[in-house]
């Protein structure tokens, strides 16, 4: 046996792209690449707002921690918003790992006509991740944003150049495939769990509150939550409702909770780290996502926060609302009531708060569902077969 048959192979380098890197509420984008046999990601973006997972790397023309910004720095950045050209991007990297890369995968659609010319320019397949607004969002929505502006008008390229085109959901697939990409490339692929990291609670662990892990933006629902947490009877005043991520809602939630009297039991924990999420969501008595469509279209592409709530044995409420109905086998591992509806939340919370036996029943169902549908293990092997098909 020769000596270089020894040595480990060189992983490929596959091109991550997002235009927002590493933001606390897309953990789900480095946990898609985790423990893959044959490749190498490469994080590309134009602002990078959290740390680079650790063992890998990334480049970005903007670094929120950064706190000069250079002439050719502030050029560049804002070359990169108006200008299509993959020359802007391909400078943050060297020719020898452009050589090495594979193929791009994309996250959002609006991020991947922006990664299409870097495909081309470098002769890969580009994989598309479509996540949720950038499917439901109304047209008119994108074209107020100058990064989001080229969107609309690309969309029919994007279909007829991308290779693969992935879908978190089938309610995602199904608005897809009613834009006009090919059936015969767009995929259904859950972002898998990380079920070592959440794993099963004990029923001892519970705490009294309900969980909210969302950022704090109309589609999300939040006011039908605090609507529905004043609804609660008087044995259950002692039940807090913690409020996990950020947003431009943030005030308005705030005032709606003093003035439905709740300001003591409503906890606003703006963002957290993951670990944190983790550790809430595993003591948490119901996990909640009574996310609603709004005005410009959007709705929610699956509700992972549900996913991780089950996979910890916590029971979970959400709407039937976008992809939330596959989140969960209705019934069996959590509930589902009509979007915008408070009463009907309450009456769910109630049903769950009155039966400590159900709940931990629910949440033991609720971990054999998310082994079966959303296992990362299996899930990211499925992955690598899409990527390995592409070379």
């Amino acid at each position: 046996m020769s000596l270089s048959s020894l040595r480990p192979k060189k992983k490929h380098i596959i091109l991550i792209f997002r235009q927002n890197l590493f933001r606390a509420s897309e953990t789900f984008i480095p946990l898609q690449t985790k423990n893959l046999e044959r490749y190498q990601p490469l994080y590309m973006g134009r602002v990078q707002w959290g740390k680079t997972p650790s063992g890998q790397k990334a480049v970005s023309l903007w670094q929120v921690s950064s706190k000069k910004r250079s002439f050719r720095e502030v050029f560049h950045f804002l070359k990169s918003i108006f200008s299509l050209s993959a020359k802007v991007w391909l400078k943050l990297t060297t020719k020898e790992q452009q050589e090495e890369i594979k193929l791009i995968h994309a996250h959002f659609g609006p991020d991947a006509v922006r990664a299409l010319p870097i495909a081309e320019a470098l002769n890969v397949p580009l994989i598309t991740n479509f996540h949720g607004f950038d499917v439901t969002l109304n047209n008119w929505r994108f074209l107020t944003s100058p990064v989001w502006f080229p969107y609309p008008f690309l969309k029919k390229s994007l279909a007829k150049k991308g290779a693969i085109f992935l879908c978190p959901s089938r309610f995602i697939k199904k608005r897809v495939l009613e834009m006009g990409f090919p059936k015969e490339r767009t995929i259904l692929h859950h972002v898998g769990i990380n079920l070592t990291e959440f794993s099963l609670r004990s029923p001892e662990r519970e705490e009294n509150y309900l969980l909210h892990v969302a950022r704090l933006v109309p589609v999300k629902g939040t006011s039908i939550l605090i609507k529905a947490l004043s609804l609660l009877s008087e044995r259950h005043k002692h039940i807090k409702l913690v409020l996990i991520g950020e947003g431009d809602l943030r005030k308005k939630l705030e005032a709606l909770a003093e003035e439905l009297s709740l300001s003591n039991r409503v906890i606003f924990m703006g963002s957290c780290t993951h670990d944190v999420v983790k550790d809430y969501t595993s003591r948490a008595m119901i996990s909640i996502l009574p996310s609603i469509p709004t005005a410009d279209g959007r709705e929610e592409g699956l509700g992972l926060a549900l996913v991780e709530a089950s996979a910890c044995g916590v029971p979970v409420i959400g709407s039937r609302s976008g992809g939330i109905p596959e989140t969960m086998d209705e019934g069996e591992t959590g509930f589902l009531v009509p979007p915008a509806d408070p009463h009907a939340l309450a009456e769910k919370i109630t049903y769950l708060l009155d039966n400590k036996e159900l709940r931990i029943e629910m949440g033991k169902a609720g971990r054999k569902f998310v082994e079966r549908e959303f296992s990362q293990t299996t899930q990211n092997k499925t992955l690598e077969a899409i990527y390995n098909s592409l070379l």
